[in-house]
């Protein structure tokens, strides 16, 4: 199995959803754009981030999550939300490591903005109901 390579922050004033991976590993994008990961890939995904975390392998975690993050950079589900906080809580005792400190400041900025979107949807869900509801 080839070895990860660790994911890379982006420049300074960049948005956490330009964040990439070195060029010569291929990404989860095509050329029309990013690829759609399904919710059970995605869960698979994070799973084995996770024994990779317990495997004490912080870099390589880093990168699947990477590429999760990108993948599902338009999901504001609460369960993706949730995925991401569990995973940074799992990351957390790796802060020491410069790939794991750069992922989580990505993961903070991504999980602080999908949270705002996941509430901004969720109010707009809830005013549209009422809005439904209302003669």
């Amino acid at each position: 199995m080839r070895a990860r390579s660790p994911a890379r922050r982006p420049a300074a004033g960049a948005s956490s959803a330009t964040w990439s991976r070195p060029a010569s590993r291929p990404s989860a994008s095509s050329a029309s754009g990013p690829a759609t990961v399904p919710a059970a890939a995605r869960s698979a995904q994070l799973a084995l981030a996770s024994v990779l975390i317990a495997q004490h392998q912080p870099d390589q975690a880093c990168g699947i999550a990477t590429d999760v993050l990108n993948a599902t950079q338009s999901l504001g589900s609460y369960l993706v939300i949730s995925q991401l906080i569990q995973l940074q809580r799992q990351l957390e005792p790796y802060s020491g490591n410069t790939v794991v400190t750069e992922f989580l400041n990505c993961l903070q900025d991504a999980v602080r903005d999908r949270l705002a979107f996941y509430q901004l949807t969720a109010e707009g869900q809830q005013r549209a109901g009422k809005a439904w509801e209302e003669p």
